[in-house]
C-alpha cells in the first residue's frame, strides 16, 4: 500500500508545488496494490498545495486506487492544484476513498488564485480504469473547479457498468464547478443503492461511450439519488435509469437530451462551446446557458467559477432567463461567461504592482485581493478600496485611481468596467526609529 508514499495514523505530510509523484506507467508493474502514488490510513491527514506549478501524481498504477487511496474515519486529503495524470487502476484510477463516513469530506479537490492555467488548475487527466476513475465507498468527498478529461476506458471491464464518479454504500459525493470533457465512459456518475450526489454548476461535454458514435450518458442509476442543478449537459444520451428507487432531483440545468429524466428539471437547448474537442467546453457569450440560473439551493458551493471570476454576472447579450428562470444571473455550468457585462453593472478589477506584499479590500464587500481580486458592481455604486501593505513592506501608490484619499484609500464610482493599480514596495529601513 501506498507506492510512493504511505502516511498512516497520527501523521502529517505537507507537498509542495513543482512536487511529481511519478508511478511506473504499466499496469504490469504496479505501484502497489492500493494507492500507487499515495496511501493515507486511519487518522493520517495530507495537504497538497500546488500553486502556481500544481503538484503532479503521473502514471501511477495500482489494482486499486491508482493515484491516491484514502481509508478511514479521521483520514483527510485536501488536494490544491493538483494535476493527477495518466493514472490507472481497476476501480478509483485516479481517487479510491473508502470508510470515511458521511458526516464530513473525506478528500477535498479544488484550485486556487495562485495559479494561472485558467481553468486546468485542479485537473484529472488521461486515467485508465475498468470501473471508475473516482470511487467513493462508505465515504463523504467534495470535487471543485476541477475538470475530468480524456479518461479511457479499459475493456477487461463491463461497458454498461462502468461510470467516471462511482459510489456506493451510503456514499455523499458533492460536485461543483467541476467540468467532464472527452471522456470514454457509458455514465459521468454510477449511483448505488444509498449513494447521494449533489451536483453544481458542472458541465459535461464531448464525452463519449465504447461506441465513439454514441454520446455517454449523465448517470446510471443503480439505486441511490441525485440532486443537479445549474448543470449544462451536451452530447448526451440523457439518464440510464435501471433502478425503481431511484430519486432524481434539481432545477434549472440546460440540456441536449431529456431520456429518463424527470420533467420540471431541466430545459432543453442547445449550448454554444468554444470548443470541447479540443477541451475547452466554456460557454460563449450567446449560449442558451448563460444568465439562465437563479442561485443552487447547496449552502456549500461556490460562486467563484472555473476562472476564479465571481458569479453571477450579467452577460448583456442574452435575457435573463430565456430559457431558465426569470432573472437569472448565473450562467449554467462550470464557467461564467465575462465577455459583455449588461449596462447595469460593471466589473472592478484590482491588480497589485511592485515588488512587495500588501492586500486590498473594498467597501461595500467584495474584493479581498490577493485572494478574490475582482468584483461587478452595480452601475452608480460608490466603492472605497484600502490598501494595507504586509510585513516588511509599504504601501507606494494607486494608479488609475480617480480620487485618492488619505493616501491607502481609493475611491471610484461604477460607471464603466475599470482596472485600478496599488503598488507595493519592500520596506528599505534596517533600522529602528525611521533612520536608513
Amino acid at each position: 500500500r501506498g507506492g510512493n508514499l504511505h502516511i498512516r495514523t497520527g501523521c502529517y505530510l505537507e507537498i509542495k508545488d513543482n512536487v511529481r509523484i511519478e508511478g511506473r506507467g504499466t499496469i504490469a508493474g504496479l505501484d502497489a496494490v492500493e494507492g500507487g502514488g499515495l496511501y493515507v490510513d486511519n487518522g493520517g491527514e495530507v495537504f497538497a498545495d500546488g500553486r502556481a506549478n500544481r503538484v503532479i501524481f503521473d502514471g501511477n498504477v495500482a489494482e486499486n486506487g491508482g493515484a491516491i487511496y484514502i481509508n478511514g474515519t479521521g483520514s483527510f486529503v485536501l488536494l490544491q492544484n493538483t494535476h493527477i495524470n495518466g493514472s490507472s487502476a481497476a476501480d478509483g484510477s485516479s481517487i479510491y476513498a473508502q470508510n470515511g463516513g458521511s458526516t464530513s469530506p473525506q478528500l477535498i479537490m479544488d484550485q486556487t488564485t495562485d495559479c494561472n492555467l485558467l481553468f486546468r488548475c485542479s485537473e484529472i487527466q488521461g486515467a485508465n480504469y475498468e470501473g471508475s476513475v473516482v470511487h467513493v465507498d462508505n465515504s463523504f468527498i467534495q470535487l471543485q473547479r476541477t475538470v475530468i478529461g480524456q479518461s479511457q476506458f479499459d475493456p477487461l471491464g463491463s461497458p454498461f457498468a462502468n461510470g467516471l464518479v462511482t459510489s456506493i454504500a451510503d456514499s455523499v459525493v458533492r460536485l461543483n464547478r467541476v467540468a467532464f470533457i472527452r471522456n470514454e465512459a457509458h455514465a459521468m456518475l454510477r449511483l448505488n443503492s444509498n449513494s447521494n450526489h449533489q451536483v453544481s454548476h458542472t458541465t459535461m461535454a464531448a464525452n463519449h461511450d465504447l461506441n465513439s458514435s454514441e454520446s455517454s450518458y449523465l448517470a446510471i442509476f443503480l439505486g441511490g439519488s441525485l440532486n443537479i442543478q445549474n448543470s449544462l449537459v451536451t452530447d448526451s444520451s440523457g439518464i440510464d435509469n435501471r433502478s425503481t428507487s431511484a430519486s432524481i432531483l434539481g432545477g434549472c440545468n440546460l440540456i441536449d437530451n431529456d431520456s429518463d429524466w424527470p420533467s420540471g428539471l431541466y430545459y432543453l437547448g442547445a449550448a454554444q462551446l468554444i470548443n470541447p474537442a479540443a477541451g475547452d467546453a466554456r460557454q460563449v457569450a450567446e449560449s442558451a446557458g448563460v444568465d439562465m440560473c437563479l442561485q443552487d439551493t447547496f449552502s456549500w458551493s461556490s460562486e467563484v467559477d472555473i476562472e476564479n471570476q465571481d458569479a453571477p454576472v450579467n452577460e448583456n447579450t442574452n435575457p435573463q432567463g430565456m430559457p431558465g428562470q426569470s432573472g437569472g444571473l448565473y450562467d449554467a455550468g462550470f464557467d461564467e461567461v465575462y465577455d459583455n457585462i449588461g449596462d447595469d453593472e460593471f466589473l472592478l478589477t484590482i491588480q497589485k504592482e511592485g515588488t512587495g506584499e500588501g492586500s486590498v479590500v473594498s467597501n461595500p464587500a467584495g474584493i479581498a485581493c490577493g485572494i478574490d481580486c475582482s468584483e461587478v458592481f452595480f452601475n452608480g455604486t460608490i466603492v472605497t478600496l484600502f490598501a494595507t501593505p504586509s510585513p516588511g513592506s509599504e504601501f507606494t501608490t494607486w494608479l488609475n485611481c480617480p480620487l485618492v484619499n488619505q493616501g491607502d484609500e481609493c475611491l471610484t464610482s461604477m460607471s464603466s468596467s475599470q482596472t485600478i493599480r496599488a503598488e507595493f514596495q519592500p520596506d528599505d529601513l534596517i533600522f529602528a526609529d525611521d533612520f536608513e
